[in-house]
């Protein structure tokens, strides 16, 4: 079964994170902050079920929702930051982030 690394990384600064993984929350984090030395905040691993899959991340203080759909057949990284402007990024990788 693949796992998928999900890395919150930059611009976090205490606001509560829920992720949801095909509808259902399988995280809810009440302050997450980013530790400017290294660009990250935390990593949760995921264990998706087979196949194409679904994942919300809400940051509801600040009224943000993204979804991102994916279909792990081997492990994944995905990095999530929250820019300056309010807006959600992410990027998906095949290989793990490096962090100084």
């Amino acid at each position: 079964m693949s796992v998928l690394h999900v890395h919150l990384q930059d611009g976090f600064s205490g606001e509560p994170v829920t992720i949801r993984l095909n509808g259902r929350t399988v995280v809810q984090k009440p302050s997450v902050k980013t530790r400017p030395q290294l660009g990250l905040a935390e990593i949760i691993d995921l264990s998706p079920p087979h196949g194409r899959v679904t994942l919300e991340i809400q940051v509801p203080a600040q009224v943000l929702s993204e979804t991102i759909t994916l279909e792990p057949s081997r492990d994944l990284y995905l990095g999530l930051s929250l820019r300056a402007d309010g807006t959600l990024t992410h990027q998906v990788s095949e290989s793990p982030f490096g962090y100084v």
